[in-house]
């Protein structure tokens, strides 16, 4: 009863073994294609001329005590802006991005140590202007109302969205047409595309923004001149042609 198990068991290894030799033989007959594309990335770009602008402008006040330098600030910006809704800025166009009371120290030579000066408030907004012709009027209304904090000049889209789409569309047709020359050439025929992927995008300044009469405090003897200049938008898609 013994011997007859262990010759049992023996035929059933065996056949197990021949079994998985035949699935592998099977395995090695029938390997999976390697997948023929072609590919290639794309690159879109156009140039638009901005049509809003956005401007950081303030006041900046110093005082010995805190607070007749806030109040310094506070009556010097009333009228900034009101100079600003004079000029026909929306309320919803005008947003505070920094407000800040801090010490000011000074270096006393003789004592060799900083030594409290007093204080300096400072208010910011970020104002938007969506007619850019408008832009040095804001400008000198503000300086004149006493604005004498002036930076961060830019110019954008008001409808980035669109821009980017046409460049996205010619980003996907020089894709294509990048991959019609590399078929032509290797002599095959292009099927499909069986993978599209977004790339990059970009807006770049090409403006030449300049600033004429830059004296704060005191009535510009010429008006401001600004210059939105253009914007450069750039799209990108990676694509798999089958063939």
């Amino acid at each position: 009863m013994k011997k007859g198990f262990i010759i049992l068991l023996a035929l059933g290894l065996v056949m197990t073994g021949a079994v998985l030799a035949g699935q592998q033989t099977s395995y090695l007959e029938t390997p999976e294609a390697t997948p023929r594309v072609i590919s290639v990335n794309g690159q879109g770009e156009i140039i638009a001329e901005p049509d809003i602008a956005t401007i950081e402008l303030g006041v900046q006040t110093e005082h010995a005590d805190s607070g007749i330098a806030q109040r310094m600030n506070t009556g010097l910006m009333d009228k900034v802006m009101g100079s600003l809704k004079s000029d026909g800025i929306a309320e919803k166009d005008i947003q505070t991005v920094r407000y800040s009371i801090y010490p000011i120290n000074e270096w006393n030579p003789e004592l060799q140590r900083s030594e409290p000066k007093g204080f300096r408030v400072e208010n910011i907004v970020r104002v938007t202007i969506r007619d850019l012709e408008n832009v040095g009027m804001v400008i000198d209304g503000t300086v004149d109302s006493g604005a004498n904090s002036i930076n961060s000049i830019q110019f954008a889209l008001s409808d980035p969205e669109a821009a980017y789409l046409q460049a996205l569309e010619l980003a996907v047709k020089n894709a294509q047409g990048k991959a019609g020359v590399i078929a032509k050439a290797a002599n095959v025929t292009l099927g499909e595309p069986s993978r599209i992927m977004e790339g990059y995008t970009s807006v770049a300044s090409r403006n030449d923004m300049y600033m004429e009469a830059a004296a704060f405090g005191a009535k510009a003897d010429m008006p401001t001149t600004i210059s939105g200049g253009e914007l450069t938008i750039r799209a990108s898609v990676s694509m798999d042609f089958n063939f």
